[in-house]
């Protein structure tokens, strides 16, 4: 087992529609190839008040499969700033059966939960291991509410 955990910036905020289609598309694909992981969708308004969407992902799975599908989400157009945070062996799956969990979110929503990150350009500037760990743990608070 292998997992990459990265965070990117939307060339543009999301909509609701666009985040569904996404989120089919990625449960369809990651099912085909044995692929399991979470995906949060956070909408943000940066320093100029403008909103923007970060995603943060943690993908699962064969090493072959995960480095595949992490070069693709590199090249897409839909995506930004694509920061590698994590990537290794792994003994277990920390998302075990999820073909992809998924939530959107707005930060103002988000502030609330504990071990709030703000997913912002210092966060995705930051490669430690520290940010590794918060960042999979923010991921794993959204995973054990919806399981």
């Amino acid at each position: 087992m292998y997992t990459i955990i990265y965070i990117s910036k939307a060339l543009k905020p999301f909509a609701d529609d666009e985040l569904l289609d996404l989120l089919s598309y990625a449960r369809k694909n990651n099912a085909d190839n044995h692929l399991s992981g979470m995906l949060l969708y956070v909408k943000q308004r940066d320093a100029n008040d403008i909103v923007t969407g970060r995603f943060i992902q943690a993908l699962e799975g064969e090493e072959h499969e995960v480095t595949a599908l992490y070069e693709t989400i590199k090249r897409d157009s839909r995506h930004q700033q694509v920061t590698l945070l994590h990537q290794g062996p792994i003994s277990l799956r920390s998302f075990t059966d999820w073909t992809m969990g998924f939530r959107s979110l707005l930060e103002d929503e988000y502030v609330q939960i504990p071990g709030f990150i703000k997913l912002d350009d210092q966060f995705t500037q930051s490669k430690s291991l520290l940010s590794l760990g918060v960042a999979l743990n923010f991921m794993k608070s959204f995973y054990s509410i919806q399981t």
